[in-house]
């Protein structure tokens, strides 16, 4: 235990406890690398030997009690492969750990690859094969997605996912590798449901020379929304300019590029007060650069980022909103796969969530924009 931690109530022989009293924070000590605690527990009878000081009293001499736990699970190292709840795990209630080496998982609720009490559970660079498994791993934690990008490097397909935790038991719907007529049958399907559940996030993306989509929909209830995809430039900023006149505004806008067919726009947009608005679609590296700082500047928060390739270059489409019920912005732009780990360890380690996230190409590996901010 670390020094001066301890009650002084329970610095005494006969001090007595009961679950869930404070008996002070644990340490380490020695060639320790990370916290731990050590417990005996012994008979009444043996500890009132052993308080006698003879060495064939010595507390290592005397009958050890079983250490009896509630609220976690435990299996053999022998039967151990992964925290998958399928695995020989048995719950411990109000008994002791086997006496052979055993893993232990220190929660009430089943295991699983994501303890249930992060904030979030951010996953990036998850190649287009292996998404559908991650998604559900997390899932089956008590996650639910809210944000999803998509990007190429080197002709393969990535993602990047960003959950929350699932406390209140939202239902939601997601899909992926969709062609545009799939979109749009999916969305129209859940939307006449007799629950109808609402678009939060749709991405459009270049697969295998191709453009798909994927969307998040929820059945939580929200403001009115208006989405559209495969849109022209000049479409698209007429359907921004017509509905900003309706009192809606921009909280995603996806731009894909393909060689023969060009660019085209997908947007969705919620009925709701931003204060101002700003949306840039076609951002150079330093134009996102020299603008964000501006707004930055000016205490606008960047509620979204996309990247994409046009010709071989990457550009950005950019949305910021004056109201905003986030603080302590923070962002990254053109940093590596080492780089966005390390800042997205510091800054969800500081209590910041990741609002947004997008992976592009640069020079055959893979660079990150990404913003985090607390709510």
């Amino acid at each position: 235990m670390i020094k001066n931690t301890i009650p002084a109530s329970l610095q005494k022989i006969g001090a007595k406890v009961k679950a869930g009293d404070y008996l002070g924070r644990v340490g380490n000590t020695g060639s320790s690398s990370e916290p731990h605690l050590h417990v005996d527990v012994m008979k009444k009878t043996s500890w009132d030997m052993c308080i006698t000081g003879t060495d064939e009293n010595h507390p290592s001499k005397v009958l050890l009690r079983p250490f009896h736990f509630r609220n976690a699970y435990v299996i053999s190292e022998d039967n151990y492969t992964s925290p998958d709840p399928k695995d020989d795990w048995v719950e411990l209630k109000g008994a002791a750990i086997p006496a052979k080496r055993s893993m232990i998982w220190p929660n009430g609720g089943k295991p699983c690859d994501y303890p249930p009490s992060w904030p979030e559970v951010g996953k990036h660079g998850i190649p287009f094969d292996n998404y559908k498994q991650e998604l559900d791993k997390v899932v089956a934690c008590g996650y639910y997605p809210v944000w999803i990008d998509a990007f190429e490097v080197n002709g393969k397909t990535y993602f990047n996912v960003i959950f929350r935790p699932n406390k209140n038991g939202v239902l939601f719907y997601t899909k992926h590798a969709l062609t545009a007529k799939e979109y749009d049958d999916e969305v129209k399907k859940n939307g006449k449901q007799q629950k109808p559940m609402q678009l939060v996030q749709v991405e459009s993306y270049v697969h295998n020379a191709g453009r798909r989509y994927a969307f998040i929909m929820v059945n939580t209830p929200g403001p009115a929304t208006v989405a559209y995809h495969g849109k022209s430039y000049e479409e698209h900023e007429k359907m921004l300019n017509d509905l900003s006149a309706k009192g809606y505004v921009p909280v995603n806008i996806a731009v894909t590029h393909i060689p023969g067919s060009g660019k085209q726009y997908t947007g969705l947009y919620k009925q709701k007060n931003a204060g101002g608005v700003l949306q840039k679609s076609n951002l150079t590296h330093q134009e996102y650069e020299d603008l964000f700082q501006v707004q930055a500047a000016k205490n606008w928060e960047q509620v979204y980022v996309n990247a994409y390739k046009e010709s071989g270059i990457t550009k950005f489409s950019v949305i910021w909103h004056q109201n905003s019920p986030y603080t302590g912005i923070v962002a990254v732009r053109q940093v590596s796969e080492p780089n966005y780990q390390e800042n997205y360890n510091q800054n969800t380690g500081k209590g910041l969530l990741t609002r947004c996230v997008t992976g592009y190409e640069e020079g055959d590996k893979v660079n990150y924009a990404a913003h985090w901010s607390k709510q």
